[in-house]
């Protein structure tokens, strides 16, 4: 059957006209937020105190590229203020300077750290091409100031990534600071 807009009931068709409505509001526009720590139902709001604790140990992205430093790519980073300790990850593009050399600056961290105490982890140079070991072109992470180094030389190759990680290879290097800035 055919719907014509003659068939509707009245109130249906003035549904596209201006509505002026003057009775009297008989709901809340703002909810109730209980809060999440003392109600345990389905229904939780997150209090400040929840969001602050899930911002402390947040992974932070930071682009390095354009920075004064061997390291051009993006790292995640973590603090853990407490312990006065920040966990440092990533892979991606490096330049050549200071290839086969010492104590050159791979991550330049001055906007984070005034200076670093300790470090505890690796880098790697990895091919992007094929699946090849990569054990010959590590070094241990070392530092310097507010800057990480490396210990060992590593060679440049533009089909090469760097890799940062901690030293048993797990997903993380570390180090200490004195303050963050």
């Amino acid at each position: 059957p055919l719907l014509l807009a003659s068939s509707l009931p009245s109130d249906l068709a003035r549904t596209g006209q201006a509505q002026t409505f003057t009775a009297a509001q008989t709901f809340s526009i703002a909810p109730t937020i209980k809060d999440a720590s003392k109600d345990k139902g389905d229904n939780q709001a997150a209090t400040m105190a929840d969001l602050k604790s899930l911002e402390k140990s947040a992974w932070i992205q930071l682009d390095m590229s354009g920075y004064d430093q061997t390291y051009q790519g993006v790292i995640l980073y973590r603090v853990d203020d407490t312990n006065k300790t920040i966990y440092v990850t990533g892979t991606g593009p490096y330049s050549s300077k200071g290839s086969y050399q010492v104590g050159i600056t791979y991550l330049n961290l001055n906007k984070i750290v005034h200076s670093i105490l300790s470090s505890s982890g690796i880098f790697q140079v990895i091919s992007k091409k094929d699946n090849t070991s990569f054990t010959n072109h590590t070094s241990s992470i070392n530092y310097k100031g507010a800057a990480l180094t490396n210990e060992d030389p590593l060679p440049y190759n533009p089909d090469y990534a760097f890799l940062i990680t901690g030293d048993d290879y797990s997903m993380a290097a570390h180090f200490t600071y004195d303050y963050l800035v």
